[in-house]
């Protein structure tokens, strides 16, 4: 509920985008921000925490980066790292287990200060930014709620089993009742503001397009549970509707563009096929070629797109990493944007990752016991047991916020063991915790459940700390938050108890 809630409050000043969004270029970069806390005098937030989320293009649907902001009485501020010259963020503060969350515009170039006034429940009452476009706060709980009621899985239906007999019914229920429906749905009720940005409907097509329009096979494969045939291209005309210039970037956190991107690569008449070692332009004319009888004027923005997320496809999801040839192509396929600069920081973490084996084991197909794990590979130190999964949204939060803390905190000989179990897929896995700093397991489901039951867990993330003589002092389902975090490391480290 409380994820659903940060969500909830996201989502729409979502809309608080730029003026000219044209401009708007893929670039990588920084953006400055500072963030004021006002309180009554009866309120402490000595123990406030202030998180900023980004959407970086190739992340995941309900996936975020998340970076904290640094502390100086009640203001808190930083450098945000930030795919494009101007993002949408989202802004949480969190103060002894309460806080609130909010949507803010970031510039590379323009540093933006914004005052949050609180109440003695850490609730917000009031906000003032230096960013004259911003929506207000009205209008941006609508447009969110609007967002969510749209993507809700029950909303759309389903295409009657009965149409696939031919696509072009199919292509006419979805176009002409699925989408209105949706769309009717997640605006009745509402007195729409007569400045409702276009990128916003154009969000929502995108949306619509990856769950319904592109995986066209699949779809009917998961939902009506039938085989079918693919379609023409000419089929998935409805693309033609999404607007493809700069405004196709604008987007919440939680709402990256991967999901529809990496659809369209692989889904429509057998996808575009892997780039491999084709030059980029030569690639992109071939599918350019391909797409015209579905999109009648593709952008090089949507080429561009589609040409990266090839390369992000063989070496984040494949996990394999660029030839020399592949990095040369990519060097100089990307001229107008930092396409090319976001491939090769990928590729370089991949080889990190690799040659960081010894800290990444798959045990699931052995029979594992944690205490007799932890009391031969890590005697006489201390362990903290992280038990979370790929798929578990809350678990990939708190390990975002205690990477970003432990880098804080003094080295120790502390272990961080990160477990997960089979319902994690595999590749999914390895991708995720290429960026993890820790041990990774990833063991069978049996002796997870196991786990579980002889630690009275109750679901993910679940944490265990273990002293110097690996005596269990705290355990624990659901994340305490980072101050709590802070204090269990702090006395495992002396080998204290944990009250």
């Amino acid at each position: 509920m409380k994820q659903l809630t940060t969500i909830l409050s996201m989502f729409i000043m979502w809309l608080s985008c730029a003026a000219s969004p044209a401009d708007n270029n893929i670039q990588v970069g920084t953006a400055k921000l500072e963030v004021t806390i006002n309180h009554p005098d009866s309120v402490n937030i000595d123990n406030a925490v202030v998180w900023v989320d980004t959407a970086p293009i190739f992340i995941d649907f309900f996936d975020t980066l998340t970076f904290k902001l640094e502390k100086e009485g009640d203001v808190f501020s930083g450098e945000i790292p930030l795919d494009l010259i101007e993002e949408i963020v989202g802004v949480r503060f969190e103060c002894d287990g309460k806080g609130f969350g909010y949507i803010l515009n970031l510039y590379q170039h323009t540093p933006v200060n914004v005052s949050f006034s609180v109440n003695d429940e850490y609730m917000l009452t009031s906000v003032e930014t230096s960013d004259a476009d911003a929506l207000t706060y009205d209008d941006n709980i609508l447009l969110t709620d609007i967002y969510v009621r749209f993507v809700a899985p029950e909303v759309v239906g389903i295409v009657p089993t009965e149409m696939y007999d031919s696509w072009k019914k199919v292509r006419e229920y979805e176009n002409t009742v699925l989408y209105p429906k949706a769309l009717k749905y997640a605006t009745d009720g509402y007195e729409l503001p007569e400045n409702l940005p276009g990128w916003f409907i154009n969000s929502l097509k995108c949306r619509f397009a990856s769950v319904n329009t592109i995986p066209y096979v699949k779809a009917a494969e998961r939902i009506n549970h039938i085989a079918v045939e693919e379609p023409p291209m000419e089929s998935y005309s409805f693309l033609d509707s999404i607007d493809y210039s700069p405004v196709f970037l604008t987007r919440l956190p939680y709402t990256g563009l991967k999901s529809f991107i990496y659809a369209l690569l692989r889904f429509p008449e057998g996808g575009f096929g892997k780039i491999g070692e084709e030059p980029v332009a030569q690639w992109q004319a071939r599918a350019k070629e391909k797409m015209l009888p579905a999109i009648s004027h593709p952008t090089q923005l949507l080429l561009d797109l589609l040409a990266a997320m090839s390369y992000v496809e063989q070496v984040e999801i494949n996990r394999q990493p660029l030839s020399p040839t592949q990095i040369a192509n990519v060097m100089t396929g990307f001229p107008d944007n930092d396409l090319d600069k976001i491939i090769i920081e990928k590729n370089a973490k991949l080889m990190a990752a690799s040659a960081n084996q010894s800290n990444v084991q798959d045990l699931s197909a052995v029979t594992f016991n944690l205490k007799r794990y932890i009391d031969k590979m890590y005697p006489d130190k201390p362990v903290i047991v992280d038990l979370w999964n790929t798929w578990c949204a809350p678990c990939l939060d708190a390990i975002s916020k205690t990477e970003i803390l432990r880098k804080e905190l003094p080295e120790s000989d502390i272990v961080f063991l990160y477990v997960s179990d089979e319902s994690s897929d595999f590749g999914e896995w390895e991708r995720r915790i290429a960026d993890m700093d820790g041990i990774n397991l990833r063991i069978n489901k049996e002796d997870s459940e196991k786990i579980g039951e002889e630690y009275n867990l109750t679901g993910f993330p679940s944490y265990l700390i273990f002293n110097r003589d690996h005596e269990l002092v705290h355990s624990q389902t659901v994340f305490p938050g980072v101050a709590e975090y802070k204090k269990w490391i702090e006395t495992i480290a002396g080998n204290q108890h944990i009250d």
